[in-house]
């Protein structure tokens, strides 16, 4: 094999990263559902996560930037 073990297990990380990211969508919105105690949007753009994530079931995952 040409490449280190540590140059393998970054390829491996960087596969794993693109299927992660090719699997999910941050839509933006422009409120929460409900309100969260000591968010304050202003001056936040928020999206939800939305993607094939088979460890959740239907709660919505949100992602205040």
């Amino acid at each position: 094999m040409s490449a280190s073990p540590d140059e393998a297990g970054n390829r491996a990380l960087d596969f794993l990263c693109r299927q992660y990211r090719e699997s999910i969508r941050l839509v933006h919105v422009d409120s929460l559902p409900v309100p969260v105690y000591g968010f304050d949007p202003k001056g936040w753009y928020l999206f939800v996560v939305n993607g094939q994530m088979p460890s959740r079931l239907s709660a919505a995952e949100y992602v205040a930037v």
